[in-house]
């Protein structure tokens, strides 16, 4: 019984409070210097673009986009017509024909021309009734 407390006291007594005992086990890494570190040097010749090489590009929205502002449109009219604000639902189905239309999804944009006119209509909103056939007679053509 002595000898096991006398065991346990050396071993209390012998441990570090430091938990760092596993760097003994460790190797070493290997220093790494200055000349190491630095990326390699590539010459590149810069060559003259000419003007004429350059072209204009207009980069296509891609169907993530399209749906986004597609729901954000609607929720937009949905408001307008819940609210009865039929000037402001007019020309909200007004931009989603007109979201439909460079979508080439002309059924849907010619349905929403037709409630936007018929709202017009309703409000006596001359110029807007005679955009909105103007757009509806281009998508006929």
């Amino acid at each position: 019984m002595k000898r096991l407390i006398l065991l346990l006291t050396f071993c209390i007594l012998g441990f570090n409070a430091s938990a760092q005992f596993w760097r003994l086990w460790r190797k070493p890494l290997p220093a790494i210097t200055a000349v190491q570190m630095q990326p390699p040097v590539i010459a590149i010749k810069k060559a003259p673009i000419p003007l004429n090489a350059i072209i204009e590009m207009e980069l296509d929205v891609s169907d993530y986009v399209k749906g986004v502002q597609e729901a954000s449109m609607i929720k937009v009219a949905k408001h307008h017509m819940r609210f009865r604000q039929y000037v402001d639902a007019s020309y909200s189905f007004n931009d989603l024909a007109d979201l439909y239309v460079r979508q080439n999804r002309f059924s849907e944009a010619k349905w929403f021309l037709l409630q936007s006119n018929a709202i017009a209509r309703n409000t006596d909103n001359n110029r807007h009734i005679i955009s909105n056939l103007l757009i509806l007679a281009d998508i006929k053509v």
